[in-house]
């Protein structure tokens, strides 16, 4: 027990990095040897070993590795592992079960319990709730409660983060620090994804309905399909656009002689490590542009878009931002100084025409169109038949046989567009109801953005950008698949950091009845 209570100390910086490097390295050698040595098991055993001793002592290096291990859900579900072969449950799923368990040993010995008090979660909570009542009357219940855990372990995720990095910082030099660890874990997830994704663009890696130019292949890292990897990618690119966005401001101004700090918390960081985090940028952008995915492409620039107006604190500067932008890239259309292939990729995103599919002819060229259109109009059919509630969270699949239309009788999970198949699932309540989750998600970052320093108005503008990119991505796609969930709760998690949330550390030490965790640069 006394182990288990030194492990829910914290951790100095130096011993933290010491025991990351060990655990980073088991899996190293656990993945490397796995698919060439017999002796793998043995050596896949020792890294469980030695990761989870480390595990026990450092839950909070759990949360990296169910970030790296869940976009692998889509994989092994078509190729199963080496050897074992497919396993009865995702080992997302898995790598989630023991993050919780580390967490909950670790907070069952402290002296002092409480939990986190998180303003995002309650909103989500009532969202659940909400999804909840409609699965009850649904087809398929098991399908809806398949959904509502989705979201509820997105809410843990988010409270298991803010405790744990609580836990873990309370004894640093600078604790308010701890909220670039989880920085840290969104870019080596982030990472792990662009170098596998790039790496099939330009190794020709894929099947042959992904070749594009001749010669490279679509992008698509652990995820199978190239739109939702390209949604992964546009959120982790324009998280770190935004992270970096004031701190280039800042060096501009100071540059031109336009503006000074006007204190030190207004100081750009070392530029040092403002080239690394560009680096970073520009290989998860690398890898966005390699998914070939116009859905994501366009929700980046329209996250982009959302960063760029609330850049400057005057937002008569963001709209002329926003204007100058808007003005550039017609020029650059205009003067062809974009590659004719990537033009040519989003022009073709406004080639939609709508009509009654079941007299439609269908060829080569038209098939994708009508076929998402097939799945709209299916979708508005369930709605139909219960504009209040739909056919039941989760259950567009169950639905989709009664209310198809012409030659589209397979359904591909979902209506691609993830207002529409909320509609159709769970009606005007249940539509209105994610409406106000997420609005007021947005609400409460806009507020405490004039109120943050330079470094946290940083990871604001990411959270506003990522949110934007988000919502408008969902126009064409639904993106809560292969454990994204997971990521998008970290990020959360972020935020209730820049709000000043109540982390679990008791009251009366720390100074911190109200706000026991707050950022500075």
């Amino acid at each position: 027990m006394q182990f288990f209570r030194q492990s829910s100390h914290n951790l100095a910086p130096d011993r933290f990095l010491i025991a990351a490097a060990v655990s980073t390295v088991a899996v190293a050698i656990g993945i490397a040897i796995a698919p060439v040595n017999a002796l793998w098991i043995g050596f896949a055993l020792l890294s469980v070993v030695i990761i989870g001793w480390h595990l026990l002592k450092y839950p909070i290096l759990a949360i990296p590795i169910v970030l790296l291990i869940g976009p692998l859900g889509a994989y092994e579900a078509r190729a199963g592992w080496p050897i074992i072969g497919r396993l009865p449950i995702a080992s997302g799923q898995i790598a989630f079960g023991a993050l919780m368990l580390f967490w909950l040993i670790t907070w069952l010995v402290r002296k002092e319990r409480s939990l986190p008090q998180a303003k995002s979660f309650t909103w989500l909570l009532g969202f659940a709730a909400v999804m909840l009542i409609t699965v009850l009357s649904a087809e398929s219940v098991a399908d809806g409660a398949k959904e509502v855990i989705k979201w509820i372990q997105l809410g843990m995720m988010m409270l298991i983060c803010l405790d744990l990095v609580a836990q873990t910082t309370k004894r640093w030099e600078s604790p308010q620090n701890g909220v670039w660890l989880l920085v840290t874990f969104v870019a080596v997830a982030g990472l792990a994804q662009a170098a596998i994704g790039i790496n099939q663009f330009l190794a020709a890696d894929g099947p042959e309905s992904f070749q594009i130019l001749g010669r490279f292949y679509r992008a698509f890292g652990t995820f199978e399909q190239p739109n939702p990897y390209g949604g992964y990618m546009a959120w982790t690119t324009v998280f770190m656009i935004g992270v970096c966005l004031p701190q280039i401001w800042a060096y501009g101004s100071r540059f031109l002689g336009l503006t000074q700090a006007e204190n030190k918390n207004d100081e750009p960081m070392p530029i040092l490590w403002l080239l690394v985090l560009l680096g970073i940028t520009v290989i998860l952008g690398g890898a966005l542009i390699a998914s070939w995915s116009r859905g994501a492409w366009l929700a980046a620039v329209i996250g982009c878009g959302a960063m760029a107006f609330f850049l400057p604190k005057n937002r008569w500067v963001g709209v002329g931002l926003i204007f100058s932008g808007i003005l550039a890239l017609f020029f650059v259309f205009q003067l062809g100084l974009i590659p004719a292939s990537i033009s040519d990729r989003l022009a073709s995103s406004t080639e939609i025409e709508f009509a009654d599919l079941r007299d439609q002819e269908v060829s080569p060229a038209n098939f994708a169109v009508l076929e998402r259109q097939a799945f709209w109009q299916a979708a508005f059919g369930m709605f139909e038949s219960d504009i209040w509630t739909g056919v039941g969270f989760g259950n567009y699949d169950a639905a989709y046989p009664d209310h198809f239309v012409g030659r589209w009788e397979k359904s591909l999970g979902h209506a691609h567009n993830y207002y529409i198949n909320l509609l159709a699932e769970t009606g005007i309540i249940g539509l209105l109801a994610y409406l106000i989750f997420w609005s007021a998600i947005f609400w409460q970052i806009l507020r405490k953005l004039p109120e943050l320093s330079l470094s946290q108005r940083g990871l604001a503008l990411g959270l506003i950008g990522l949110w934007a990119a988000l919502a408008a991505h969902h126009l064409v796609d639904n993106l809560y698949v292969n454990h994204n969930w997971f990521i998008l709760g970290l990020f959360l998690a972020i935020q209730e950091m820049l709000l000043g949330s109540n982390v679990m550390i008791p009251r009366g030490k720390l100074n911190c009845a109200k706000k026991s965790v707050k950022l500075s640069s």
